[in-house]
């Protein structure tokens, strides 16, 4: 798994490099490891998502796609996730592209 973490991170560092454009609707969330897991889904309640699945579980921490529900906006529903203790950090979910 520390491939994928490793991928995910190099994407983030080409950035400049590529057009991105985000899923409607979807966040990749962050959880540094220690924070226990019978938190999210009171996380996730309160925050008017859902999680989808485990994308990857690092020594680092955990990583989660989650879906906005109940009209809630993706741009809410990050302010809400980044606020609790032991989120590192909540983005769009995007999709990358090579510019030509």
């Amino acid at each position: 798994m520390h491939t994928l973490a490793y991928v995910i991170f190099s994407l983030f560092l080409v950035s400049s490099a590529l057009a991105q454009e985000a899923v409607p609707g979807e966040i990749i969330v962050h959880i540094l490891s220690g924070v226990p897991a019978e938190r999210l889904p009171d996380i996730d309640d309160i925050c008017g998502t859902r999680i989808d699945r485990l994308l990857a579980n690092t020594p680092r921490g955990t990583y989660l796609l989650v879906y906005t529900v109940h009209g809630r906006s993706v741009e809410n529903a990050i302010r809400c996730w980044e606020g609790f203790p032991g989120v590192h950090f909540a983005h769009p979910n995007r999709i990358m592209k090579l510019i030509d």
